[in-house]
């Protein structure tokens, strides 16, 4: 099933995930599967118009695989 993760709501939990070096892991597992995204956890992300609805799928999946595999490594 499954694993419940405790999801940031402001900007002190934000904080905590980043100082637990949770983030440079997600970062990563994006990156192996060819997913670039900033490697600050405090920088903004963009879509631009040349990102189509399949772009869009393949991140969304990629982010949750990368996010289970996070917390399935356990950080």
């Amino acid at each position: 099933g499954d694993t419940p993760i405790d999801v940031p709501r402001d900007a002190a939990g934000v904080r905590a995930v980043n100082e637990a070096g949770r983030y440079a892991g997600l970062f990563h597992r994006l990156l192996e599967r060819n997913v670039a995204f900033a490697p600050g956890a405090y920088e903004v992300l963009f879509c631009s118009l040349a990102h189509d609805d399949a772009d869009i799928d393949r991140t969304v999946e990629a982010a949750h695989d990368a996010a289970s595999a996070l917390v399935a490594g356990g950080g």
